[in-house]
Protein backbone atom coordinates (compact mmCIF):
# COMPACT_ATOMS: atom_id res chain seq x y z
CA UNK A 1 0.00 0.00 0.00
CA UNK A 2 1.44 3.44 -0.69
CA UNK A 3 2.57 4.81 2.65
CA UNK A 4 1.85 8.39 1.53
CA UNK A 5 -1.92 8.28 1.65
CA UNK A 6 -2.88 10.71 4.16
CA UNK A 7 -5.45 10.31 6.59
CA UNK A 8 -7.80 13.24 7.97
CA UNK A 9 -8.08 13.52 11.60
CA UNK A 10 -11.05 14.42 13.70
CA UNK A 11 -9.49 18.06 14.63
CA UNK A 12 -8.99 18.20 10.75
CA UNK A 13 -4.86 18.18 10.52
CA UNK A 14 -3.60 15.41 8.20
CA UNK A 15 -0.89 12.79 8.73
CA UNK A 16 0.84 9.83 6.67
CA UNK A 17 -1.23 6.58 7.03
CA UNK A 18 0.32 4.26 10.10
CA UNK A 19 -0.41 1.08 9.28
CA UNK A 20 0.72 0.13 12.93
CA UNK A 21 -1.76 2.35 14.58
CA UNK A 22 -4.81 1.10 12.70
CA UNK A 23 -4.08 -2.34 13.74
CA UNK A 24 -3.89 -1.18 17.22
CA UNK A 25 -6.75 0.65 17.57
CA UNK A 26 -8.35 -2.33 15.30
CA UNK A 27 -7.21 -4.70 17.87
CA UNK A 28 -8.33 -3.13 20.77
CA UNK A 29 -12.23 -2.30 18.60
CA UNK A 30 -12.40 -6.55 18.62
CA UNK A 31 -11.82 -6.65 22.51
CA UNK A 32 -14.51 -9.29 23.67
CA UNK A 33 -15.97 -9.89 20.05
CA UNK A 34 -16.41 -13.37 19.39
CA UNK A 35 -15.67 -14.57 15.93
CA UNK A 36 -14.15 -11.77 14.72
CA UNK A 37 -10.82 -12.14 12.46
CA UNK A 38 -8.75 -8.84 12.63
CA UNK A 39 -6.73 -10.31 9.59
CA UNK A 40 -9.89 -10.49 7.75
CA UNK A 41 -10.75 -6.99 8.86
CA UNK A 42 -7.32 -5.62 7.74
CA UNK A 43 -7.27 -7.57 4.10
CA UNK A 44 -10.64 -6.55 3.25
CA UNK A 45 -9.69 -2.34 3.96
CA UNK A 46 -6.61 -3.18 2.11
CA UNK A 47 -8.83 -3.92 -0.93
CA UNK A 48 -10.79 -1.02 -0.28
CA UNK A 49 -7.75 1.61 0.29
CA UNK A 50 -7.03 0.12 -3.29
CA UNK A 51 -10.52 0.61 -4.53
CA UNK A 52 -11.35 3.46 -3.53
CA UNK A 53 -10.49 7.12 -5.86
CA UNK A 54 -12.36 9.43 -3.49
CA UNK A 55 -11.90 10.88 0.04
CA UNK A 56 -13.75 8.52 2.70
CA UNK A 57 -15.17 11.01 5.08
CA UNK A 58 -17.82 10.42 7.69
CA UNK A 59 -20.04 12.75 9.38
CA UNK A 60 -20.70 10.09 12.32
CA UNK A 61 -18.18 10.57 15.09
CA UNK A 62 -16.44 7.52 16.04
CA UNK A 63 -17.28 7.65 19.54
CA UNK A 64 -15.25 4.30 20.71
CA UNK A 65 -12.33 5.50 18.98
CA UNK A 66 -9.62 6.81 21.74
CA UNK A 67 -8.15 10.24 21.32
CA UNK A 68 -4.96 10.43 20.06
Amino acid sequence: MNQNLLVTKRDGSTERINLDKIHRVLDWAAEGLHNVSISQVELRSTFSFMTVSRPLTSTKPLSRLPQT
